[in-house]
C-alpha cells in the first residue's frame, strides 16, 4: 500500500481555494492508495474565531462535497465537523471516499498552551476518539498533531494524563502504520522536538509513521512543514523540504528511504527561510502589492530589507532613506550601497524641513519641558515623523510597511510607538540583535558576496537621533542584554536565578526587568512579530499592562 503525505500551505477561510488544491494534488497522485493532508487543511490552521461560525461551516459542508466527489483515490484531510448537540465542532480528520464523507477521527488533546487557545475553539471529544480505519487491506491508526506528543514526556509544555495513541493500542490492538495530521508552528527547538516524538512513536509501536504537516505562515506563526516518514524502526526515511508544499510517498511494504534527509545544521540560515516564508505569506495572503521600509543605515533595516528581497523579488521592495541633520555620511553611504547590492529603489526623503515645523508646534504648546524631557520629545519627533511618511508612502503605493524593530529594543522599549514601530508586521520582532548579526553574516554566505555590507555590520549601534548617540548610552551592551532578556522572557526565570548565573550585576538586571515591565503598552499596541522563538510577544507571552509584580 502507498500512502502519500501532502504537505500543503492552505489559506486561512479559503475554503474553495483550498479544496481545489487538494484535488488537484490528488488528481497527480493517481498510483497511490491514499493521500493524508495536514491537520485543518481545509480551512487552514488556525481558523479562530471563524470555525465558531455556523455558516462558515456549512460552507465547509459543502467543500467536503465537492472534494469527495471528485476525488479518485481515499483522501484523509483536516476539518472543522459539528455534531448538533455541541456549541463548538471537532478538529477532525475526514476520510473523502467512493463518493462521500465522514469523520473518522476527532482531536484529543486540545492544547491550551504558549499560543494555541484549542479548547476556546473545539469541543473536547471523548477518550476514544483516536481511531482505526481500514483502507483496502491496512489498518490504519489516524491521530491529530497533539494527540501524538502525549507519547514522551518532557518534550512540550504540558503533561498530559491521557496518550491517546497507547489507548487505542492497549491489549495488543494491531495496526499497519499511524497517521498524524499535524499543523505545528516553527519554533528554533520544534523541528528536533518533532523527530524526538514520531521516531519515539515508530519505535515503541514497531510500525511506521506517517506524518503530514501543514507548511506555510497564518498572522505570526510560522509553519515549516517537517512532513516526514518514519520506519518501524524509528529511523526517518523522508523528510520533506522546509517552508515550501511538498510530497512524500511511502510504502507500508517497502520502507526503502525517498528523499535523502536534508540538512537543517545552521540555525540561521533555517532562520533566514522561515522569516522569508512568513513575510511572503503574510503580503500574498493579505493581497498587497509588495512591501516598503525605511533604511537607516543600520543592521536592522538591511537584514529586514534583505529578507523581504528574498521572499518577493526586488521588484516588490521599495525603501526610503529619511536623514535628519543627526544622520552620519557613513548612514547615507551604507544604506544605497545596501539597495544596490539588493537591486532595490531607494528614494530619500529629508526630514529636517517638517521636524522644523514639528518643533515649533511643540513649542507653541508651551508645554513646561526640562532638558532631558525636550531631548525625549525632539529623538520622538523624529522617529515619528519618519513613520508618517514611511505610512502615507504605503497609502499611495498599496505597498505594507515593514516595522524593523529587533526583540531586543522591542523588549526594553527602545523603540518609539508611532514611529518606527509602524508597520504592517515585524519580521524581526522575535529576533534578539545579536541573532540579526547571525543573520546578516549568513545571508552574505548564502550569496557568496556582500550583501550587507561589512561595515553595517561592524559599526556601532545607533539610533542617530542626537549627536554622538550610541545604543549602549540608554542600554546595557547587546551581549550582556540578550542573555538576562533570553533568560526572563523566553526560560521564565527570575531575577534571582539570573543573578545567580554569575558575571552579571544585579542592578542591570532589575534594571532591564523594569524596562520590560514598563515597555507592555508599546507592544501591545505594535505590529505581530513571526514567532522564531517559544515566547513570542504576542499570543506566547501574555502579561497584563498596569501590573506590579514582586521581584521585577
Amino acid at each position: 500500500m502507498k500512502i502519500a503525505v501532502a504537505q500543503i500551505n492552505p489559506t486561512i477561510g479559503a475554503l474553495h481555494h483550498n479544496a481545489q488544491k487538494i484535488i488537484e494534488i490528488t488528481k497527480s497522485l493517481f498510483d497511490v492508495d491514499m493521500v493524508v493532508f495536514p491537520e485543518m487543511s481545509l480551512t487552514g490552521y488556525p481558523p479562530k474565531d471563524l470555525i465558531l461560525r455556523s455558516d462558515f461551516l456549512q460552507a465547509g459542508y459543502r467543500a467536503l462535497d465537492k472534494i469527495a466527489k471528485e476525488v479518485a483515490v481515499p483522501v484523509l484531510l483536516g476539518a472543522g465537523i459539528k455534531e448538533d448537540h455541541l456549541s463548538a465542532p471537532y478538529n477532525a480528520a475526514v476520510l473523502c471516499a467512493d463518493k462521500s464523507w465522514r469523520m473518522v477521527a476527532k482531536k484529543i488533546l486540545l492544547p491550551n498552551y504558549n499560543v494555541f487557545d484549542d479548547k476556546r475553539y473545539f469541543a473536547t471529544p471523548d477518550e476514544q476518539a483516536c481511531s482505526i480505519i481500514t483502507v483496502g487491506t491496512k489498518r490504519l491508526l489516524v491521530s491529530i498533531c497533539e494527540d501524538a506528543w502525549a507519547s514522551i514526556s518532557g518534550i512540550v509544555e504540558t503533561n498530559y494524563h491521557f496518550d491517546p495513541i497507547e489507548n487505542a493500542l492497549k491489549n495488543g490492538v494491531f495496526v499497519d502504520a499511524i497517521i498524524n495530521m499535524s499543523a505545528s508552528p516553527f519554533s528554533k527547538t520544534k523541528p528536533h522536538k518533532r523527530s524526538q516524538v514520531f521516531r519515539h512513536l515508530a519505535k515503541t509501536y514497531k510500525v511506521p509513521v506517517f506524518v503530514s504537516g501543514q507548511v506555510g505562515a497564518n498572522d505570526q506563526l510560522l509553519f515549516d512543514g517537517h512532513s516526514m516518514i518514519v520506519d518501524r524502526h524509528g529511523e526517518i526515511v523522508a523528510l520533506a523540504k522546509h517552508c515550501v508544499p511538498d510530497i512524500l510517498i511511502g510504502d507500508l511494504d517497502n520502507q526503502e528511504p525517498q528523499k535523502i534527509v536534508q540538512d537543517a545544521s545552521n540555525n540561521d540560515q533555517v532562520l533566514i527561510d522561515v522569516l522569508a516564508m512568513g513575510i511572503r505569506d503574510y503580503v500574498e495572503k493579505c493581497g498587497a502589492k509588495g512591501v516598503l521600509l525605511g533604511l537607516s543605515g543600520g543592521i536592522d533595516s538591511a537584514v529586514c530589507a534583505a529578507l523581504c528581497v528574498q521572499a518577493l523579488g526586488a521588484d516588490h521592495v521599495r525603501a526610503f532613506y529619511l536623514p535628519s541633520r543627526f544622520s552620519s555620511e557613513q548612514s547615507h553611504r551604507d544604506a544605497h550601497i545596501l539597495a544596490h547590492n539588493l537591486s532595490i529603489r531607494l528614494d530619500t526623503l529629508p526630514i529636517e524641513d517638517g521636524l522644523g515645523a514639528l518643533r515649533s508646534l511643540v513649542q507653541d504648546t508651551k508645554l513646561p519641558l526640562d532638558q532631558y524631557h525636550a531631548d525625549i520629545v525632539d529623538q520622538n519627533l523624529q522617529s515619528r515623523l519618519r513613520g508618517l511618511l514611511l505610512m502615507a508612502a504605503s497609502n499611495s503605493t498599496d505597498y505594507l510597511m515593514v516595522a524593523t524593530s529587533n526583540k531586543s529594543e522591542l523588549a526594553v522599549g527602545y523603540a518609539t510607538i508611532y514611529g518606527d514601530m509602524c508597520g504592517a508586521f515585524s519580521p524581526l520582532g522575535d529576533v534578539y540583535k545579536t541573532q540579526v548579526y547571525g543573520l546578516a553574516h549568513r545571508f552574505n554566505v548564502q550569496a557568496g558576496r556582500e550583501i550587507i555590507p561589512h561595515s553595517i555590520i561592524e559599526r556601532l549601534p545607533s539610533a542617530e537621533l542626537k549627536p554622538n548617540q550610541l545604543d549602549t548610552d540608554s542600554l546595557p551592551d547587546y551581549g550582556l542584554l540578550d542573555k538576562i532578556l533570553y533568560n526572563f522572557i523566553d526560560l521564565e526565570k527570575s531575577r534571582a536565578e539570573i543573578e545567580a548565573l554569575g558575571g552579571i550585576d544585579g542592578a542591570v538586571v532589575k534594571r532591564v526587568m523594569d524596562m520590560v515591565a514598563k515597555s507592555e503598552y508599546k507592544r501591545r499596541q505594535g505590529p505581530l512579530a513571526f514567532m522564531v522563538s517559544d515566547k513570542v510577544f504576542g499570543d506566547a507571552r501574555r502579561l497584563p499592562i498596569a501590573k506590579r509584580v514582586p521581584g521585577f
